[in-house]
This record gives structure tokens, sequence and C-alpha cells, in this order.
């Protein structure tokens, strides 16, 4: 009889807590309960010595979806803070979601930085009037990799790799990513010539044109700026890129 008393209490006692315990009921969103941004508002403070903007909304049953730098840059935190290092004019943007959905609208506030906290003439003196070479007799002298490593990670040039190459573009196939520069073109309207070259090993994970067609804009440039013959892609080239 006391062991049916104890699991009946037991019972009784586990049931308390799942009541208790148990979510609020949701049977799914509503569209009727949609978010929406008219007369929506948030609060926005600047402080100038340090070129800082925090915005908050504290709203309950709700939450803001941020957005700077023209949807760059996102958060959900309802107080958020941020830096901008320019002087300018720079707008914030508020979306507001709950369970049911994310309104449509927005709420838009710009605000001012009135000074940069960048002293970019420091940085400016160590390349302006010098004249750079490539050290090609190390390694690494050129290379590309991941963002905020040695950038070697990928390719890196073993020594007298490009001892007579200067550098006009760059790319490492089937990144997605390439770099062009002016600085060695003969004639700046073959930039679109150049810029295409790399796009092309990037984008198409291409080689150079294995015909050497002098004709083909993915002829090796050997490291010359030699474009003028250049308009097309041959057939082989052309054919890898679908």
């Amino acid at each position: 009889m006391k062991n049916i008393i104890k699991y009946m209490a037991g019972a009784l006692f586990a049931g308390l807590t799942m009541t208790a315990c148990s979510p609020e009921k949701f049977d799914g969103p509503d569209q009727a309960g949609v978010p929406t941004s008219n007369g929506a508002d948030f609060d926005i403070s600047v402080d100038q010595s340090i070129n800082q903007v925090t915005v908050s909304y504290n709203q309950k049953g709700s939450y803001p979806i941020w957005s700077f730098d023209g949807g760059k840059t996102y958060s959900t935190q309802p107080t958020v803070s941020k830096i901008f290092a320019l002087r300018g004019d720079y707008q914030v943007s508020m979306k507001i979601g709950n369970r049911n959905g994310i309104s449509q609208g927005e709420v838009t506030k710009t605000f001012t930085m009135n000074q940069t906290q960048v002293d970019f003439d420091s940085y400016k003196s160590k390349f302006v009037g010098k004249e750079w070479r490539i050290k090609y007799d190390e390694a690494g002298h050129m290379g590309c990799g991941p963002s905020g490593t040695d950038g070697l990670g990928w390719w890196s040039a073993a020594p007298g790799d490009k001892a007579d190459w200067g550098i006009q573009g760059l790319a490492f196939t089937g990144s997605n990513t390439c770099v062009v520069s002016t600085f060695r073109l003969t004639n700046k309207r073959d930039l679109w010539k150049l810029g295409l070259h790399e796009f092309i090993h990037a984008y198409f994970n291409a080689s150079h044109c294995r015909n050497n067609d002098p004709h083909c804009i993915m002829q090796s440039a050997h490291g010359k700026p030699r474009w003028d013959l250049k308009s097309t892609l041959c057939a082989a080239c052309a054919l890898h890129c679908g």
C-alpha cells in the first residue's frame, strides 16, 4: 500500500512538473500577426569621440533586424554598436520580426560622423615617392591565399619563378577572385582584355591557351604587356568556357 501511494505521488508530481514547464502553445505562423514597421521607432546615439553609433530597440514579443552599410552588415541583437572610421553620412535601417514573420517595410535613420579617425598620411608616406621591386629570389615573392593569413596558402611562387615577370594580373583558378593592374599596360584601352583574361582563369578554372594562339585572350603574356593582337578566344578556350 505504501508503494502504491509512493508511485501515485511520484506520478502526480511529474504531471505537475510537465504542466508547469510546457511551452506556450503555438500552432504556426499567423499572417495577420506579421509585424509592421508603421509607427515603429528605435533609439540611436553617436559617440563622435570614437565614431561609434549605437542603436537599440526593445519591444516585448518582437526583435529588430538591423542593416548597416546598405545591407552589408546585419544583426538581430536588441542593442548594437558599430564604429565607422571615416567621416560622412551613414544610414541604419531596422525591420521588425516576431514568431509570425518579418515586416515588409523598414525604418531608416541617417547619422553623421564628423571626423575621420584614421591618419592616412602616415600610411601614404610609406608608399608615395618610392620604387617597388619584387624580391624574386625569395620563396613566396608572389602568391595568394585566404584573407587574414600570410597570403601564400593557395599558391606561392618558388625562388626565381617570376624573376623576369612584372605584374599585370593575378588569379587563383577556380577561386572567383582575381586582381588586375593598369601599370604595365601599354594601351590602357586593353584593360578589358586583361580583366577578361584573369576572370576566365578564376571563374572558369581555365589555364593559359594550350594552342598559344597570339589572337586568343587566354594566351600567356610571358611577362610582357602584349595585347594588341588579342581580341577573342580561340576555339579550344571558347569550348572550355562553354
